[in-house]
């Protein structure tokens, strides 16, 4: 019969919940031993004056363009490679040479 231990903590930091996640296992590894997941229930942003900070809509902001940055690299990187398979599957090259003959 295996045992579960759970425990409830709070953590925030200005970088990110990535960073919020592990201020908090680090902190729990302390006094907690052999710690297998972290599971993320809520999260929140700054609020001044009815709209989320400007340091925090700007992080927002950036986390975004990065995701985005990251997957239109993953994207261009896949079609080079079909693009590449396709070509060499029906060699373009040597069909244009031959038609010139």
């Amino acid at each position: 019969m295996g045992l579960l231990k759970v425990i409830e903590i709070l953590s925030s930091s200005k970088k990110g919940w990535e960073d919020a996640t592990q201020n908090a296992v680090k902190e729990a590894s302390k006094t907690v031993k052999n710690i297998k997941s972290a599971n993320v229930q809520n999260m929140s942003t700054v609020v001044e004056k009815g709209k989320i900070s400007d340091t925090e809509g700007k992080r927002i902001i950036e986390d975004f363009l990065n995701s985005t940055e990251e997957k239109r690299n993953e994207f261009e990187s896949k079609l080079k490679k079909t693009s590449t398979k396709i070509s060499e599957t029906f060699d373009f090259n040597k069909k244009e040479k031959e038609e010139e003959l």
